[in-house]
Formats: structure tokens, C-alpha cells, sequence
């Protein structure tokens, strides 16, 4: 064999090897151009998760500093919760104490009126004539 029939030979089995290859190159090709596209999307999407996550996280800090806020008007409703309950105590012992008075008031109006009574009838079997500043003005 010389040295051309080994470059024939070799040129055969090039052309051999390229033509069964070249199925695979188009394929190869075709799932490069799918992977590319894929990698584009992916890259979109992580553009658009990293633009969301900052989003997220300014809506995070924009919701603590409102947490924060609720929980500072939670502690002043809850102390003003316990002012009206203690002013409703306060207010249902005076309430008592009031009807407790408005009854003696009664009572001693209604006795009053009695010995006022007794007085007059007193003064009128005396002849008794009461200054008109001592009278009882009804």
C-alpha cells in the first residue's frame, strides 16, 4: 500500500464518518438552538424572580414598619381597653352610691315634710307664729 491509497482510504473513512455524523450534527444543532432558547427563557424568568424578590422584600420591610405600628396602637388601645373598664366600675359604684342618696334624700324629705307638719299643727294649738325665713318652701 502507498502512500495514496492510504490518503484514498482515509478520504473514504472521512467521508464515511462525516456522512454518519452529520445526522448527529443536525441534531446536536437542533438541541443546541432548543438549549439556547431554554437558557434565554431561564435567564428572562431570573430577571424577572430577582425583579419580583426585590419587590417582596420592599413589601416585606413596608409591612414590619406597619406591624410595628399596629402592635404600638394595639398597646395604647389595650391601656385605654383597661381606663374603661376601670372608669365603668367607677361609674357603676357611683351609680350605687347615688341611688343610695337619692333614696336618703327621699326619706329625709318625707320627714321633713312630717315634722314640718307636726310643727305647723304645734305652732297653730300655741299660737305660735313662725318668721316667714323659717319656713319650709315647698
Amino acid at each position: 500500500m502507498t502512500k495514496d491509497d492510504l490518503n484514498q482510504i482515509r478520504g473514504v473513512v472521512r467521508e464515511e464518518i462525516d456522512t454518519a455524523l452529520e445526522p448527529i450534527k443536525g441534531t446536536l444543532n437542533d438541541h443546541t438552538k432548543i438549549l439556547t432558547s431554554h437558557t434565554k427563557i431561564l435567564d428572562d424568568h431570573t430577571k424577572i424572580l430577582t425583579s419580583h424578590t426585590k419587590i417582596l422584600d420592599d413589601h416585606t420591610k413596608i409591612l414590619t414598619s406597619h406591624t410595628k405600628i399596629l402592635d404600638d396602637h394595639t398597646q395604647k388601645l389595650d391601656a385605654l381597653w383597661d381606663q374603661t373598664v376601670k372608669l365603668t366600675e367607677d361609674t357603676e359604684e357611683i351609680k350605687e352610691t347615688l341611688k343610695s342618696h337619692k333614696n336618703n334624700l327621699t326619706l329625709q324629705s318625707d320627714n321633713i315634710v312630717k315634722v314640718d307638719k307636726r310643727l305647723t299643727e304645734v305652732e297653730g294649738h300655741l299660737g305660735v307664729v313662725a318668721p316667714p325665713e323659717l319656713s319650709i318652701i315647698r
